[in-house]
């Protein structure tokens, strides 16, 4: 009777090209056994996608994190990568090893810096 009250749905992803959904039926037994009830529906999970400096302090248990050549800043992968409470909710999606290594090991002006303090003498003690 009401076969098509739901049509299809078809969703253009930008790497994956066009995906076609189709309804899905799930039938379980009314109350006091009156029959059945079918529930028609698309099988769509909602989902968001933030920047890593919107998730600065907050604390997730699943990510998916691209770690390619978007990446612009020196620590992003860091940060994005310790948002997670635990590596079973991970899935990293473009990983370019180049971009996280750099060409040097270490941030130089981090390095700078801390030449620059080397040579202050301690404070003294109270």
């Amino acid at each position: 009777m009401y076969d098509n009250d739901i049509p299809d749905l078809q969703i253009e992803f930008d790497r994956i090209g066009i995906h076609r959904l189709t309804p899905i039926a799930v039938k379980f037994p009314a109350v006091k056994n009156k029959g059945t009830i079918e529930r028609r529906m698309l099988p769509i999970v909602l989902c968001w996608a933030c920047t890593v400096q919107k998730m600065q302090g907050c604390t997730v248990d699943k990510a998916v994190i691209n770690l390619g050549s978007n990446l612009f800043a020196d620590g992003q992968a860091y940060v994005a990568l310790s948002r997670l409470r635990s590596l079973d909710g991970l899935r990293i999606e473009d990983l370019d090893c180049l971009k996280l290594t750099g060409t040097t090991p270490s941030n130089e002006d981090a390095l700078e810096e801390m030449e620059r303090m080397r040579k202050y003498p301690p404070a003294p003690r109270p």
